[in-house]
């Protein structure tokens, strides 16, 4: 249908910017309710009382994404998240990594240590970003017990990390405050750029709603179909993201005391 034609009819019109909404991905949608009400509040997470704008969320997005690209990481990479669902970081690395084009395979919060070796096997994840403690577990000696090179790894060496056994493996990244030795800090990997300086306009041109973007994995380390950013959002896989996406105040109540970490 000639758009000069349908320009002319308000239902019309507002029925080919809902299509070409709906077609959008991620980044984008992100993008565009940000700069109709920036100020808007659009997370309450009720574990530590935050409170976060759309503006708020696109700027943590835009500053993760770049942050990613700057560690090397390219469209079409996956990275492995594992964070409980009540944890903003996961919501960031969401936003982030729909931004950056990469694939964000999701790790069971309660995945076994086999899963766990399972998931780094198959999925040829290039990064780990994981909270460090799942109740009394430290996680980053569960990593150690699976990945024996990060146990010596010393990252202030400059020297890139390398595993025998998973080899496409690069950068190793907590969610939490400490230092711990070989893995980085995802709050050091954020990288804020003026908008003239940013790569994200060009990579945003190369996602659509078709692109890979969630890979959701088991406990057991079983994973299910991928799905992209239009499945994502239709299927309503990521509820926090999609309640954002569609202009919701969305409250993110605390998980149970033994999900917490």
């Amino acid at each position: 249908m000639p758009v000069a034609r349908i320009g002319r009819s308000h239902d019309a019109r507002l029925l080919l910017q809902q299509s070409v909404r709906s077609m959008a991905s991620v980044g984008a949608l992100l993008d565009e309710i940000t700069f109709e009400i920036p100020l808007k509040e659009a997370l309450q997470y009720t574990k530590g009382k935050e409170k976060w704008t759309r503006a708020d969320i696109k700027l943590a997005a835009d500053g993760l994404a770049a942050g990613f690209l700057d560690l090397g990481l390219k469209p079409g990479d996956t990275i492995a998240a594992w964070i409980p669902e009540d944890d903003a970081d996961l919501h960031v690395t969401q936003f982030g990594a729909a931004k950056a084009g990469i694939t964000l395979a999701i790790l069971d919060w309660n995945i076994s240590k086999e899963g766990l070796e399972k998931t780094l096997l198959e999925t040829n994840a290039r990064a780990l970003i994981y909270a460090p403690y799942r109740g009394h577990t430290d996680l980053t000696a569960l990593l150690q017990s699976v990945i024996p090179e990060l146990a010596s790894y010393d990252d202030g060496l400059g020297v890139p990390f390398r595993s025998r056994k998973f080899p496409h493996l690069k950068y190793l990244v907590h969610t939490g405050f400490d230092i711990i030795q070989g893995v980085e800090n995802l709050k050091h990997i954020f990288l804020p750029l003026e908008p003239e300086r940013s790569p994200l306009p060009a990579i945003q041109a190369l996602v659509s709603d078709s692109t890979p973007l969630f890979l959701p994995v088991t406990a057991d380390g079983s994973r299910g179909a991928m799905l992209s950013h239009a499945d994502v959002l239709s299927k309503n896989a990521w509820p926090v993201v999609s309640g954002v996406l569609s202009k919701k105040l969305v409250n993110v109540a605390a998980a149970a005391a033994g999900g917490a970490h």
